[in-house]
């Protein structure tokens, strides 16, 4: 979490200028949180000499051209688009990530850091690539330290809202620490701890990216990934999660079980995961189709978080 963060909007331009069903492509950040500001800083205006020029711009395009009729500029509140006279909502999804400029030294290292506001795309992956480019990490650094020389190229690294929270998962599972804080919450109530759990996410605090996985992070607290199962288990279809006690759970409709009759069961607390099965400290159980689109959605959050804690060093 950045307590003064600074932020950066991004400037996406229409491959085809003016064509609001062109294809948009990202061609640089401006260190506001005011989309407008956004829109002045990169329209060449007066200047003979281009908007990448002016400061407190990062252009991630070496030859831009003006801001114009429908380019968008994403900042805190979501992305606008310049209308020709002015900025109107634009209706396109918004997420935040969390960037760290390391500039090294021969004495020491300085890090810098920054809340960036972009669209859905691109993955965390591209824009660290995009970023780490020698030309616009450098611009990057004197942007943020306000240092106008910049000796070798920093890095840079993006933190979104996953890798945040497999860090908060880390936290939760041992038995001390962020777990011992949500254990004093009222009722170990799973909606609550999810609040708290996505206060500590850094990323988009109001997106559904960000709520999905606190929600994710809290449930995911005593699971581990589940290999591959054989056939033959017992299947649950019409499947939900639900929270009982603060343990995650599978309500649904069992058949397939030699020794309980065909109906609907509440199982004991999952462990282990994975897209087709779950399985508790006593059995395995087939996932078949999920009850709702809901509890569907929430297993593939709960293992995009489970599989990129096994990948993050």
């Amino acid at each position: 979490m950045f307590p003064d963060p600074l932020y950066l909007c991004a400037v996406y331009h229409r491959v085809l200028y003016g064509d609001p069903g062109s294809p948009l492509t990202l061609v640089g950040f401006v260190t506001t949180p005011d989309p407008e500001e956004a829109f002045t800083r990169t329209n060449h205006g007066v200047r003979a000499d281009g908007w990448p020029h002016n400061a407190g711009v990062i252009p991630c395009d070496p030859d831009p051209r003006s801001s114009g009729v429908g380019d968008v500029f994403v900042g805190p509140e979501g992305a606008v688009a310049y209308r020709g006279v002015g900025t109107s909502r634009a209706d396109l999804p918004v997420r935040a990530v969390n960037v760290s400029v390391v500039l090294l030294s021969p004495v020491q290292a300085t890090t810098t850091e920054a809340r960036l506001y972009v669209l859905a795309q691109p993955t965390d992956e591209a824009l660290e690539a995009l970023l780490a480019q020698p030309n616009v990490a450098q611009r990057l650094s004197r942007e943020l330290t306000g240092q106008r020389r910049c000796s070798g190229t920093p890095l840079v690294q993006v933190h979104g809202a996953l890798k945040q929270a497999v860090k908060v998962l880390r936290g939760l599972r041992p038995p001390l620490g962020l777990q011992a804080l949500l254990a004093t919450l009222p009722a170990r109530n799973s909606q609550v701890e999810a609040v708290h759990a996505g206060l500590l996410i850094s990323g988009v605090a109001h997106n559904e990216e960000t709520r999905a996985l606190a929600q994710a992070v809290v449930d995911a607290r005593g699971l581990r990934l589940l290999p591959d199962q054989g056939t033959g288990a017992p299947c649950l279809e019409a499947w939900d999660f639900v929270h009982t006690e603060g343990q995650l759970r599978l309500t649904g409709r069992l058949h397939g079980h030699p020794g309980v009759p065909d109906g609907v069961v509440t199982t004991t607390p999952v462990e282990h995961l994975n897209l087709t099965a779950a399985r508790t400290a006593s059995l395995v159980y087939a996932l078949g189709t999920a009850g709702t689109a809901a509890s569907a959605a929430h297993l593939r959050t709960l293992l995009q978080l489970l599989k990129a804690e096994a990948r993050c060093p």
